[in-house]
């Protein structure tokens, strides 16, 4: 079936992927006692730490929250002349600060709906990367469907189906000066020509001329993406347990035209729970995620790669307090560069019984 245009495009994936959640079957003829509920995050006897990197493959009621502080290093800027060709390129480091919020909701036994909001404001911390980066914000909202396919004592396997939308608001002076500076030569050309003598008369007409309202110090964009696949979860001892998940689905990059992309998400965790082995209310999620774009990234498909390690209070069950630091590696098309973007983030997750 030929795919038309974009809107039909994205249409079609959805009736696909609705398609896929109603057929799943609703735990039929599982023991309730093994069903999302009392158990929650439980398998096996382990009690799963969530992480930021990974996504949540239990069906459970719960709210998290995180606030979360880093940094982009060895971010290469393009410096480019009016002919668009390039001169050279500087490095700089970015700073940002985040927040981001998500409710869950349990609606049955193997079904729940989910809700996010969250931002972030980046800024260049040197001349060169605030320069051509300037200041920016990005926020948005996702949405999402956890429905439980399987699940026994120690396996779990679920079908789920996201979207999301972020709006970015920045600032590019380096562009825009620029710009700006295009603009000038176009109008001394068209009025003054080759040779020509500058006097006041032809300064004023250059002045006259200039258009100047094409152009904006502050860049917008927004992007929607949509995805669907599944998410596991393995306990393989009470103080070990394992997550996977894999989605794929479609999606437009911040301040892309109307091409869309495929969209390539597969993640992992192992989650270590300490009190299980020593009595000591601390547990480990360490995790990987691979993502082939950014969603909150610019106009540029870039592979993804993110580590990170989850430290947790799990003295009480239905909390998950702790620090998450995360590493990730970005690549950049345009200077066939990778930037390397640390995180540290405090985050808190309250499970409802």
């Amino acid at each position: 079936m030929p795919l038309g245009p974009r809107t039909s495009r994205r249409d079609y994936f959805y009736s696909i992927a609705a398609a896929l959640l109603l057929a799943v079957p609703p735990l039929a003829g599982q023991d309730r006692s093994l069903i999302m509920g009392g158990a929650a995050r439980e398998l096996g006897g382990h009690r799963f730490i969530p992480s930021l990197v990974a996504p949540d493959p239990f069906l459970t009621t719960r709210v998290a929250a995180s606030l979360s502080f880093g940094g982009a290093q060895n971010l290469v800027v393009p410096i480019r002349n009016l002919d668009d060709s390039l001169l050279k390129t500087v490095t700089g480091d970015l700073g940002f600060l985040g927040i981001d919020l998500e409710y869950q909701q349990r609606i049955t036994g193997w079904l729940v709906v989910r809700g996010g909001l969250g931002g972030s404001a980046r800024v260049g911390v040197d001349a060169f990367s605030f320069a051509a980066e300037g200041l920016s914000t990005v926020y948005g909202f996702n949405l999402g469907t956890t429905a439980g396919i399987l699940r026994k004592e120690r396996f779990q396997l679920s079908a789920a189906l996201d979207h999301s939308s972020n709006t970015l608001f920045g600032t590019k002076p380096l562009t825009y000066l620029r710009n700006v500076a295009g603009e000038i030569e176009r109008v001394i050309d068209s009025i003054a020509g080759s040779g020509t003598p500058i006097d006041s008369a032809i300064v004023d007409s250059v002045l006259d001329a200039i258009d100047l309202s094409q152009f904006s110090v502050v860049e917008s964009g927004s992007s929607a993406r949509t995805s669907v696949g599944v998410r596991m979860a393995y306990a393989a001892a009470p103080w070990i347990g394992f997550t996977a998940s894999l989605q794929t689905g479609v999606g437009d990059l911040i301040g892309s035209s109307s091409t869309e992309h495929g969209i390539i998400d597969v993640a992992g965790s192992a989650s270590m729970d300490f009190g299980r082995l020593w009595k000591v209310p601390i547990g480990v999620a360490l995790a990987a995620r691979y993502q082939n774009f950014n969603a909150r990234a610019g106009d540029e498909v870039a592979g993804l790669t993110t580590f990170g390690a989850f430290i947790s209070y799990t003295g009480r069950r239905d909390l998950a307090l702790g620090l998450e630091i995360t590493r990730a590696q970005l690549g950049q098309p345009s200077t066939d560069q990778t930037v390397s973007v640390g995180r540290a983030a405090l985050t808190i997750t309250y499970y409802f019984y």
